[in-house]
């Protein structure tokens, strides 16, 4: 009979342990300053975008402060009728050029 009490102890001291450990390693990494802010989320036309209002340091490709404005672009929100009048678009091959 004293099998499924030491087992419940056992587990008790294991979850206990881990989630001490997981607070640990949290505690750490914010006193050294570590971040990994996450700039991506899912899209249902593209796969995935960047999140509109995100700001932090970049760290994976070189050292970088990334900002994402309210339109899910990088950098500041342009200005001005300029943005709104004009229509851009990309496309994947040159254009042809007439002889």
């Amino acid at each position: 009979m004293k099998r499924p009490r030491n087992l419940r102890k056992k587990l008790l001291l294991i979850t206990f342990g881990l989630l001490f450990g997981l607070l640990m390693s949290e505690l750490f990494l914010r006193v050294a300053g570590y971040s990994y802010p996450l700039f991506y989320t899912t899209d249902y036309y593209r796969g995935f975008a960047l999140q509109p209002g995100v700001a932090g340091h970049y760290q994976r490709e070189g050292e970088a402060d990334v900002r994402i404005n309210s339109d899910g672009l990088r950098g500041s929100k342009p200005s001005g009728l300029c943005w709104s009048a004009n229509f851009r678009s990309a496309t994947p091959f040159p254009a042809k050029r007439s002889r």
